[in-house]
């Protein structure tokens, strides 16, 4: 594999955890933030774009792949060029379905205090 291949798979991984981080550390600043349940609720409902942003970084990430690749700075790769593409769909995939689906039912179901 072409190490510019590698690079470009680094880059487009990096992206993507600090997608993941910056999501998880919106998603506690609701948790542990000012107001009430239903509140935290809506707040999160109102940061839905935001917990996409993976899917968007890897749709932007594949395409400056491909032109990167027509203007032959990288090489031809469909590996490069898709790869953004699914580390979104699996960063998108692990912040929903792990951390605002829990954080939801957390704030449904709260802790019963002894």
């Amino acid at each position: 594999m072409d190490p510019t291949n590698l690079i470009t798979l680094a880059i487009f991984l990096g992206l993507q955890i600090a997608v993941y981080r910056i999501c998880v550390r919106r998603m506690r600043q609701i948790e542990n933030g000012p107001g009430d349940p239903q509140l935290k609720l809506r707040l999160l409902e109102n940061e839905d774009n935001l917990f996409d942003a993976g899917l968007y970084v890897g749709i932007a990430g594949t395409a400056t792949a491909l032109v990167l690749q027509v203007i032959g700075l990288i090489q031809p790769s469909l590996l490069a060029a898709y790869a953004s593409n699914l580390f979104g769909i699996a960063g998108v995939a692990i912040v929903k379905i792990f951390h605002v689906r829990a954080l939801k039912q957390r704030l449904l179901i709260p802790p019963e205090k002894k």
